[in-house]
């Protein structure tokens, strides 16, 4: 990802659906492998917000006040204070030539994880379509390798920008399944009409 596209509508419903997929799963921790390419990493700071406690003040609400409020990456953290969400960003630099050692140490970096957790993989454009991946994606094994690693009940998301194919979403749909291993129903998908171009993907490891 890129820290200029940082709060627009694609972040909205990334966001939102993240954080009611935690709440729902009683999970306490997002991981977010940013797949950074930018030359330089946000300065991240600590923030204290302090959102209505209501009920029309849901989590959509909260994930609005905060893209209106904030432009950066480096203020995410506080996005999942108020619900007791840990969220943490995993900024180590991606390139297309060094991508095998990056996704060794996710891999090391989920072994390491004693806390039930989401893992989102946050590529600039999603899964790599049939043809080559460029830095823009994640690749099919890639995936695969995560998955395979997850302990029971954690999660693995992806997201994923429309393709030029008219059946872009069955194609995505159907890659992230392969790459988990999981009937098409076990999937949980993510959409919004205010971001028609843009799916979030997740699944629990059983």
């Amino acid at each position: 990802m890129r820290n200029e596209w940082f709060g627009d509508k694609r972040d909205h419903l990334k966001w939102t659906s993240l954080l009611l997929l935690a709440q729902g799963a009683g999970i306490q921790r997002i991981v977010q492998i940013a797949m950074w390419t930018n030359p330089q990493p946000p300065e991240f700071r600590i923030l204290n917000i302090d959102y209505p406690q209501d009920d029309a003040h849901d989590i959509t609400g909260w994930v609005s006040d905060f893209f209106h409020q904030h432009n950066d990456l480096g203020n995410i953290q506080a996005l999942g204070q108020q619900l007791g969400i840990e969220i943490e960003v995993w900024l180590q630099p991606f390139t297309r030539r060094a991508r095998e050692a990056y996704f060794r140490q996710i891999t090391e970096r989920i072994r390491e994880s004693d806390v039930p957790t989401i893992w989102f993989f946050d590529p600039d454009t999603g899964i790599a379509p049939v043809g080559g991946a460029s830095d823009k994606h994640v690749r099919v094994p890639e995936l695969a390798v995560a998955f395979d690693e997850l302990p029971r009940g954690d999660f693995l998301a992806c997201y994923q920008h429309a393709w030029r194919a008219h059946d872009w979403y069955d194609q995505t749909l159907d890659r992230f399944r392969r790459a988990c291993n999981v009937p098409a129903e076990h999937v949980r998908d993510f959409v919004s009409i205010h971001a028609s171009d843009v799916l979030i993907l997740a699944v629990q490891k059983p």
